[in-house]
């Protein structure tokens, strides 16, 4: 198990340096200069004297190479550097602050994932071609076929608007999760239950069902073998759902006025605030990896083979 874990992390790396690269590069590729626009961000009228002040402030008359390598460094250490906004704000501190608000919403729709999708379709598998089963089947399918932006609009004028039960933005405290969190939550219900459902169905003509129920083993513990079998590829999902939930909060938490890192990047676009953006990318790309690494590590402690692909 431990080589198994070393050579993921090993294999990690290239995928770190080339996220980081990506991110770094954006910068590079955007049309306008960034000490331009750092200037016109602060209304500053820009020449070509202050520009060149600025260039050499925020170190952009180095060679590329250079540039990234130092920005690299610093970025290990969590300097990302100053908002263009705001010189006197630095960005890991503009993440540090919005970030504890998008984990908790993530947490929130994490917790609506599993608490709703898992018994959704264990009963839709028991009751398959049922009119319950039907009805879940109809309702993943909505639930998938809709965005999140339309869900949010629909929530909040029929629980914030028509019936007048919970705030439509802000974090006023626990009220508030409600509706952003079933929101964010919406689609991967939809896509867990779906999975679920047809992975207990394709496992239940296994022939080790066949044989338990020979035994005489009780009902619920062929189904509780079922599920535990079935869920291998849930929980590979689930893993990556993490991230996918971190990174997909910038439309909701927008909508719902959430004060978290998404609305911190969609405002940082509208300013121009490079630094945020690269912070912001880098953070996700590595949100990414990491996750799926420790999806790996904990499919390969569930299923020994898989350390023996390696």
């Amino acid at each position: 198990m431990r080589r198994y874990v070393l050579s993921r992390l090993l294999a990690s790396v290239p995928l770190l340096l080339g996220v980081s690269f990506l991110a770094f590069v954006l910068v590079t590729l955007i049309p306008a200069d960034p000490a331009e626009v750092a200037l016109r961000v602060n209304e500053i009228i820009p020449s070509p004297e202050l520009i060149e002040l600025q260039r050499k402030e925020l170190g952009l008359d180095k060679p590329f190479l250079e540039r990234y390598v130092s920005w690299l460094g610093n970025s290990l250490r969590l300097d990302f550097g100053n908002s263009y906004t705001n010189h006197h704000r630095t960005v890991a501190g503009e993440l540090g602050r919005c970030l504890p608000a998008t984990l908790a919403l993530a947490g929130v729709s994490l917790l609506f994932v599993v608490v709703v999708s898992l018994p959704l379709a264990v009963a839709s598998a028991m009751l398959r071609d049922s009119l319950f089963d039907r009805l879940v089947r109809a309702l993943v399918f909505f639930g998938t076929a809709m965005p999140n932006y339309w869900v949010a609009f629909l929530v909040i004028w029929l629980f914030a608007i028509h019936f007048d039960l919970l705030p439509t933005g802000g974090d006023e405290g626990w009220r508030s999760y409600l509706l952003p969190a079933f929101t964010l939550s919406m689609t991967y219900i939809s896509t867990y239950v779906r999975l679920i459902r047809n992975t207990m169905l394709a496992t239940m003509q296994e022939p080790f069902v066949l044989y338990a129920r020979a035994r005489g083993l009780p009902e619920s513990a062929v189904i509780g073998h079922v599920l535990k079998n079935s869920l291998q590829s849930s929980i590979t999902a689930l893993g990556m759902s993490v991230p996918q939930l971190v990174a997909g909060t910038f439309v909701v938490e927008n909508i719902f006025a959430w004060p978290g890192v998404g609305r911190l990047c969609v405002s940082a676009i509208f300013n121009r605030d490079y630094p945020v953006i690269q912070a912001y990318v880098l953070m996700m790309g590595v949100l990414f990896i990491v996750c799926n690494l420790l999806v790996d590590i904990v499919n390969a402690t569930i299923d020994p083979r898989r350390q023996a692909d390696m």
